[in-house]
């Protein structure tokens, strides 16, 4: 009783229960705006990296299937993630959001940019 006590002086709390609703939500709020930051932040990015490209004369010493699409949305995605973080240290918003919710859908973003790139690149060479 009395280190229960001791806990909430010290402003810690013991109602601190996962909440799977939230965490869905949190999902989906992550899923979508990863998605919205890829379709934002991916046209200024390739502009940048065609640029770096082209300034170190680089040119690609194997075909391989991964490249530019996945680059770009790895880049894109965390981009999002740092964003809403420096937000959220600066007490500019204050909704939190769970960090599992940010590496599932971290994970299944990369995963279906990863699929599109191999699809695109891979399956349809002769």
């Amino acid at each position: 009783m009395q280190s229960k006590q001791m806990k909430q002086e010290k402003g810690v709390s013991m109602n601190n229960k996962f909440k799977f609703a939230k965490f869905i939500l949190d999902c989906i709020l992550c899923f979508v705006l990863m998605i919205f930051s890829f379709l934002i932040f991916s046209i200024p990015l390739s502009y940048v990296i065609g640029l770096f490209m082209k300034s170190i004369s680089y040119k690609p010493t194997f075909s391989g299937c991964f490249g530019d699409i996945s680059i770009i949305g790895l880049l894109t995605t965390l981009t999002l993630t740092i964003i809403l973080i420096f937000l959220y240290k600066k007490k500019f918003i204050i909704y939190r959001i769970y960090k599992i919710s940010f590496i599932i859908s971290f994970i299944s973003i990369m995963t279906i940019i990863l699929f599109i790139e191999y699809t695109l690149k891979c399956n349809f060479v002769k």
